[in-house]
């Protein structure tokens, strides 16, 4: 809100208000703007589908390697097997098919959508062309470099010590 406060006419608030709530699927009588504390409540956490947990899309990675230490200390040229790519952190890749002649020429394959939910800024891991992505959630997916197609996914349940 501006400093000086509110500046727009109590039918406008009362009409945004109305907007979100009809976006979000409250209907309102009458088609009169509901003051948002008249919203109803969410529905009992019990009444919620349970969020899956374990593997929840079943895949295979044709080809897998193990990741080795001698493979951490001097990644493949196509792997990006860690945060900063190797341990002295140097964020770059030795791969050389995109060039300053040729990166005008490059265009977008794919897309993938990241789990909402928090704030995530993960790393992708790379190995063999598949793509691991870490999301909120305990959410793991591995998806086809060349195609975006998921592989595989699982999430897990974070357990509490008691």
């Amino acid at each position: 809100m501006p400093v000086g406060g509110p500046t727009l006419p109590a039918d406008q608030y009362a009409a945004i208000t109305a907007f979100i709530l009809q976006s979000n699927g409250v209907p309102l009588a009458g088609g009169a703007a509901a003051p948002a504390a008249q919203a109803p409540p969410p529905p009992a956490a019990a009444a919620r589908e349970p969020a899956p947990r374990g593997l929840t899309l079943e895949g295979d990675i044709q080809n897998f390697m193990p990741v080795t230490d001698a493979m951490l200390r001097n990644p493949p040229p196509g792997d990006w097997l860690m945060v900063r790519r190797n341990y002295q952190a140097w964020s770059h890749s030795p791969l050389t098919e995109v060039t300053a002649a040729n990166v005008k020429n490059l265009k977008l394959q794919w897309v993938w959508a990241m789990h909402e939910g928090g704030w995530n800024e993960p790393t992708p891991i790379v190995h063999n062309g598949i793509i691991y992505i870490v999301h909120t959630g305990n959410i793991v997916q591995a998806l086809d470099g060349r195609t975006g197609d998921l592989l595989w996914e699982t999430r897990s349940v974070r357990k509490t010590a008691r």
